[in-house]
């Protein structure tokens, strides 16, 4: 089997191998037909800190009667190119939003001199000193791209002090619960990358690992192409972290404090040359969230019911730390090396103590004892990446190789006693697991510039992982005071995952009109061993996932798009374990081996009208079909025990839109609002138990930032998601604040930020569940406001250039 799949890495080899060979025997053709076919290219740079501009609209007109031609729009790297016109006397508009529009005129192009290339186009910010016009330019909170949201993490005040998940809490899409869990447009099922790569941690996990001031954007991806790896139904995450492209030495130092046992920090410096260049970075931090936890359980029985009520303290900490090093090489002008190492831990400690009050109907008097809970996880990581890549003759020719190699570890407990009125322990149970996986990636990327601005692009992705679980359940003898082993409910279990996949990518541009085509093939192999069990089950399949995105620019300020990509979610480890596990001493897991992965449709439509520099509308409108649906099933197992199993429960339909508009109310006030709404409906039986659900669920934001003088921001977040439903459960809706104020104690070099978040103590969770034989009603709520104060120093290149603002933010990494 491994030798069959792995002859696809070799034909993709021997493809680019060939590919090259054409070009090279087929040169003087390839210019001879330039010959016939005008070309006008170059590249367009930010004056100040000569990064590319990225979408950067170019546009040709005749300079007879000023007639529009063709136009582009430039590439991440602030490359464009103008095919599809006949030779002539032209002029090229070249505008971005924030900037001064230049032209270039007397431009002339034709058969004898076919492609013009323009080279490096700069453009100048547009600057207006509080002297002169007592307005300055600052980039948004975020941008809306027709493919993307960017999150500018910089801008973002009340995140200083936290994670990528406190950065998300305002961000279009997205929505973050009180115990810090993160949906995007309603599913918990998405993908998160770090630079572009797939990370060894959970998705949530690696948003809560990731510090806010490590970050140098959030890319918020809802309908990706084939080239991206199809795990994750609702979309990416796609973390930007910060490193230096500047020459020289930088550093950049965070800290932070605040209530509640609140701390931590981060420090990151770097250097480059124009042969080697190297970054450090370490991070630490603690937050802890203490609160309430309400619980009401009722069970019924044929002529009684049982009534368990609990209420008391609640609190969750973590602690992460992580340190992160990378060093690259330039082995020649036109090949690149890089090492990339990673290695961090985290601990999750969650505490509670609760009094119980216990009753049946119809029964006499009631039973009160408390409860004592703590649950620890901690977990490690080790990430090492090795990349290569090879620059051709021609431009944007590339081939890259990266190979990873990851491993995880996770230690946790979850201890639980029950007492009575004497204070004597009645009932105790400790929960242990032992996880520990080792993964092997392989990614090989192609990109070959065709001829009249055309591209292709094909990819080799193999990811090879091998997990090992092993979970303990012990039991209070009361008798002896001892917690003994319970080797029914203790196994161990053994996994392999892989999955190898090829893409195709064909995209191109034509007056305006812009196309991305591409197919990706998965393969995936899956053998589950339950070594306690005796059990085992294995699973190989392709699957296929076609992907289509069209945009066209009305004009430089109004543009339009559409896409369409299938995608997969395949089950969770824990979902497919063929036995019952304790997860604490109220609820116990049953996985499904029978499960069937998800599969995703998704159509999207938007649009996105650029007013002026400050004022912008971006409008959305998708539909999202998944079949095979994974749902949790809750039942009664026993006594005040709930049971969690996973079935595939039928067909889901979303079909909402989504609203984005920056605004510059006054010169010195700006607005970000949101608004998404969505119908919800799922169809599906279990068991002769229809799990049919429909909700209309909606979420609306504004985010204020307001400028007092030159040094001094003040940010103001506002936030309500609506009630949701689903097969079982009901959430009811809530609001939730955040401020805070950030003043430059030395310009662009020394700041503090103070943060309040929860202002008004809204934020919680209150939900109710019903299943057959029971209904259960929780309401979790933190302690709040929390308040949280953040320092932070940069150090050269990590600074933008005072000369051109006092207030314009860029990619200063």
């Amino acid at each position: 089997m491994y030798f069959r799949y792995s002859t696809v890495l070799v034909a993709l080899l021997v493809f680019a191998t060939v590919a090259l060979s054409q070009e090279s025997q087929s040169g003087r053709d390839f210019s001879s037909a330039n010959k016939i076919k005008l070309v006008i290219k170059g590249r367009i740079l930010d004056a100040t800190f000569e990064s590319p501009l990225e979408y950067a609209n170019i546009v040709l007109y005749s300079q007879k009667d000023s007639a529009k031609i063709t136009g582009d729009a430039t590439d991440k790297n602030g490359y464009f190119e103008l095919i599809g016109f006949p030779p002539g006397q032209y002029f090229i508009r070249l505008s971005f939003i924030g900037f001064i529009e230049k032209t270039i005129d007397n431009i002339r192009i034709g058969q004898k001199k076919p492609t013009l290339n323009l080279g490096d186009i700069t453009l100048n910010r547009k600057v207006f000193t509080m002297q002169e016009a007592g307005v300055t330019l600052t980039r948004p909170e975020i941008e809306f791209k027709i493919d993307k949201k960017i999150i500018n993490v910089d801008k973002q005040y009340t995140a200083a002090s936290g994670t990528a998940v406190d950065v998300l809490e305002a961000t279009p899409s997205v929505s973050v619960d009180i115990e810090g869990n993160v949906s995007l447009r309603g599913s918990s099922n998405f993908s998160v990358l770090v630079d572009g790569q797939p990370s060894m941690l959970d998705p949530n996990d690696i948003l809560q690992q990731v510090a806010a001031g490590t970050i140098q954007n959030i890319e918020i991806i809802t309908n990706p192409s084939a080239k991206y790896e199809a795990e994750g139904s609702s979309g990416i995450i796609n973390i930007i972290l910060k490193k230096n492209k500047l020459q020289g030495i930088s550093a950049i130092v965070n800290s932070n404090t605040g209530i509640y046992d609140t701390y931590g920090g981060d420090a990151q410096i770097g250097y480059m040359d124009s042969k080697y260049s190297y970054n450090i970075g370490v991070d630490y931090n603690n937050k802890n969230n203490p609160g309430t936890l309400t619980n009401k359980l009722q069970t019924y029985y044929p002529g009684t019911t049982l009534y368990v009520n609990s209420e008391g303290d609640n609190s969750r900490n973590r602690l992460r730390a992580g340190v992160k090093g990378s060093f690259g090489y330039n082995l020649t002008d036109k090949d690149h090396i890089s090492l990339g190492l990673r290695y961090g831990q985290g601990n999750m400690d969650s505490e509670s103590d609760l009094d119980f009050t216990e009753w049946t109907e119809p029964g006499v008097g009631a039973r009160r004892y408390s409860s004592l809970g703590d649950s620890k996880r901690e977990m490690g990581y080790t990430s090492v990446t090795l990349t290569y890549k090879h620059n051709f003759d021609q431009e944007f020719h590339n081939l890259s190789i990266l190979t990873n190699y990851g491993q995880r570890k996770i230690e946790g407990e979850s201890d639980s006693e029950l007492f009575d009125n004497n204070n004597q322990a009645v009932e105790g149970k400790t929960n242990t697991e032992n996880r520990t996986s080792n993964r092997y990636r392989l990614q090989i990327d192609y990109t070959k510039p065709l001829q009249e601005g055309y591209k292709f692009e094909a990819g080799y992705h193999n990811t090879y992982g091998k997990p090992e679980d092993e979970t303990e359940l012990f039991v209070l003898n009361t008798a002896t005071g001892q917690y003994e082993l319970q080797p029914l409910f203790s196994h161990q279990t053994d996994y392999v995952r892989d999955i190898r996949s090829l893409y195709l990518m064909y995209s191109g541009e034509y007056r305006g009109l812009g196309f991305q085509s591409g197919l990706r093939g998965e393969y995936t192999y899956r053998h589950i061993e339950s070594i306690s069990a005796n059990q085992e089950t294995s699973i190989e399949h392709w699957d296929y996932f076609p992907s289509i995105h069209l945009s066209y620019s009305i004009d430089d300020a109004n543009q339009v798009a559409t896409s369409y990509s299938r995608r997969i979610q395949r089950p969770r480890r824990w979902n497919l374990e063929p036995f019952e596990t304790w997860t604490n001493a109220y609820n116990v897991r049953k996985g499904n081996p029978s499960l069937k992965p998800e599969y995703i449709d998704s159509y999207e439509l938007s649009y996105q009208k650029k007013y002026d520099k400050n004022n912008s509308l971006s409008a959305e409108v998708y539909y999202r079909k998944n079949s095979d649906r994974i749902e949790q099933i809750s039942s009664v197992y026993s006594e005040g025990i709930t049971l969690n199993t996973y079935e595939n429960a039928g067909v889901d339909h979303s079909i909402g839109a989504e609203i984005m508009l920056n605004l510059g109310i006054l010169k010195w006030w700006k607005v970000n609002a949101t608004y998404n709404i969505y119908r919800f409906e799922s169809e599906g039986e279990i068991n002769n138990i229809d799990y049919t659900a429909e909700n209309v669920n909606w979420t609306t934001r504004l985010n204020n930032v307001i400028r007092f003088g030159k040094t001094t921001r003040f940010q103001l977040n506002g936030s309500y998601t609506s009630p949701t439903v689903s097969s079982q459960s009901e959430i009811k809706g809530y609001f939730t604040s955040s401020l805070a104020v950030k003043y430059e104690i030395i310009p662009e070099t020394l700041s503090t930020t103070l943060q309040v978040k929860d202002v008004f103590s809204t934020a919680k969770r209150e939900s109710t569940t019903e299943g057959t034989g029971f209904t259960q009603y929780t309401l979790m709520e933190s302690d709040a406001p929390v308040f949280l104060l953040n320092l932070s120093y940069i150090f050269n290149n990590y600074k933008t250039d005072r000369k051109s603002s006092d207030d314009i933010d860029t990619d200063d990494f």
